[in-house]
Parts: structure tokens; sequence; C-alpha cells
């Protein structure tokens, strides 16, 4: 794997590459490393349960780890819809559920570009 190749995509995956190894005190080989754990963060599958449930407070747990992972790895866009969702589901719950899994919809379209990105530099 080419460090430079995989912060460069990363960058056109809008993931914030130069904040992210800011937070990792200037060490971006411990920023790859990390970063290429991203993919074991995503509970899809988990999520969808949860939706499917209706249990709007485990799923605002789950998207709040989330959120938390791709704030500290740059990952702005997931960030971000992360962010909403959580805001959504603890003011609102499930009252508005197409608003949450279209929000929900985005963190992974969002995570994909990223999960796309760290397999093609494996």
């Amino acid at each position: 794997m080419d460090k430079q190749i995989l912060m460069e995509q990363l960058q056109k995956a809008e993931v914030n590459v130069d904040e992210a190894v800011g937070r990792f005190m200037g060490n971006s080989d411990l920023f790859v490393k990390f970063i290429m754990k991203f993919p074991e963060n995503l509970k899809f599958e988990e999520i969808d349960k949860l939706i499917n449930n209706n249990d709007p407070q485990k799923l605002a747990d789950l998207i709040h780890t989330l959120k938390g992972v791709s704030g500290n790895l740059g990952i702005c866009k997931v960030f971000e819809y992360t962010q909403e969702a959580l805001l959504e589901l603890r003011a609102n719950g499930f009252e508005n559920k197409e608003k949450v899994m279209s929000m929900i919809e985005n963190i992974k379209f969002y995570s994909n570009k990223v999960v796309q990105v760290l397999n093609n530099n494996m």
C-alpha cells in the first residue's frame, strides 16, 4: 500500500486527512492503522434491525459510536449525517422515521465511499 496514494484517495472521498492526522499528533502511520479499521465500526445490519424493531434508543447509541469514530478519522460527511440522525433520534425518536432512514442512507453512502478506497489500497 502506498500511503501517499491512500491519503490522496481519502481526500477525494471527502475525508479531511490533514485534520485527522493532526488528531493523531501528526502520526500518519497511526492514522492509517485506525482508518483501515473503520469498516469494523460499520454495523449496518444491526442498524437495520434496530429500525425494523422500532428501537430508537439503541439505534441512537450505535449512531453515537459511529459519530465519534467518523469524527476522529475526519470522515466529515459521515460525521455530519450521524450528528443529524442522533439529534433527530434523541429529540423525536421515530416520529419521523423516513427522515431518520434518509440520514442513515446518506451515512451508508459516504461510509461506502471510504470503504471502497480502503479496499482498493489493501
